[in-house]
């Protein structure tokens, strides 16, 4: 049973790693939004145009780092919109954003708070250090109560992998997963489960 599960979650986590290659866009907000709410996850909002020269530029750098792509699958819900035609519910958003130069990027919190924004080109270690910096935001990290859980969590599942309890690894990565919020603790969870499955 336990063998034909992580044999399960094996598949399932190569596949997720798969699809980390290329992160899915979405076009509407309305969408994002719920998905965002539903997993607890930010929302990044790519607003320009076909034809703008830093937007095309932003996308060829980001299709050969999976580095990246794993980051926008695992961390974030990714919305991608025209600039001359957005969605009302993003212009809020667009608003707030410091700067005059396409490809405009907002982070926005799975509640709709707006966290920051980018104006211009990026290139991709700047684009990543984008969203490292969001993912660092207190909107987005657990809040303390959960943050004490996860802490015992991470503790119990360290000593757990020590004695390759695979079962109990994998039962605290999913008890962390569905604690709402970032932490380092879960993702010591998360590094753990990986090393248990290797």
């Amino acid at each position: 049973m336990i063998r034909a599960f992580v044999s399960v979650l094996v598949l399932t986590l190569a596949a997720q790693a798969a699809s980390a290659q290329n992160a899915p866009w979405l076009t509407t907000y309305k969408e994002a939004a719920l998905i965002a709410q539903k997993e607890g996850k930010p929302v990044i909002i790519r607003a320009g145009r076909l034809a703008c020269g830093n937007c095309q530029q932003l996308e060829k750098a980001l299709r050969p780092r999976p580095e990246i792509n794993s980051i926008l699958t695992s961390k974030f819900v990714c919305l991608k919109v025209d600039i001359d035609k957005p969605p009302g519910d993003v212009t809020k958003f667009m608003d707030q954003i410091k700067g005059s130069t396409l490809p405009f990027v907002a982070y926005v919190t799975p509640d709709g708070k707006f966290i920051s924004g980018t104006s211009g080109a990026r290139h991709a270690d700047m684009f990543k250090a984008d969203l490292e910096g969001v993912l660092q935001n207190a909107l987005l990290k657990a809040d303390p109560d959960a943050e004490k859980k996860l802490v015992k969590i991470a503790a119990q599942a360290e000593k757990d992998a020590q004695e390759n309890k695979i079962a109990a690894v994998i039962k605290a990565a999913r008890d962390a997963d569905a604690i709402r919020g970032f932490s380092d603790s879960k993702d010591k969870v998360k590094a753990l489960l990986d090393k248990v499955l290797e």
